[in-house]
């Protein structure tokens, strides 16, 4: 994936870096700060959307950061608040974002990051022939 996302559960929004595939987002939304654990702080640039299929335009919404070091942040939080239906399967290997009837995304648990799972967005398929 030439820019995974690092599924995040601890983060409340899905935050990126500018160079991040996404489209933009046409409803105007303030900036947000964010503040840091080294306690500084950063602002949004931009709103955006990621190519997130059977996710509404709210669950798809992103916050653009050009400071942001450490990767491109999908928030599970964000994904499944968005549609009660949706859930997540999450092992030692692999993750899974799903609801009934497609995959949302799908990833692999990563050892150079501390084992944190790099999710690659996919196109609508059926859920079936990966969850039974």
């Amino acid at each position: 994936v030439a820019h995974p996302l690092i599924l995040d559960t601890g983060v409340t929004n899905h935050y990126i870096k500018p160079t991040c595939p996404s489209t933009k987002h046409t409803e105007n939304i303030p900036p947000i700060t964010v503040h840091l654990p080294n306690n500084q702080t950063m602002q949004s640039t931009d709103n955006r959307e990621l190519n997130l299929p059977h996710v509404s335009s709210t669950g798809r919404l992103t916050r653009v950061f050009p400071q942001l070091k450490s990767g491109n942040l999908l928030s599970l939080g964000q994904i499944l608040d968005d549609d009660k239906q949706n859930y997540a399967l999450l092992t030692s290997k692999e993750a899974v974002i799903a609801n009934d009837s497609s995959i949302i995304a799908r990833g692999y648990c990563n050892e150079t990051t501390n084992g944190m799972w790099h999710i690659s967005l996919l196109s609508p398929f059926s859920a079936n022939a990966i969850l039974h």
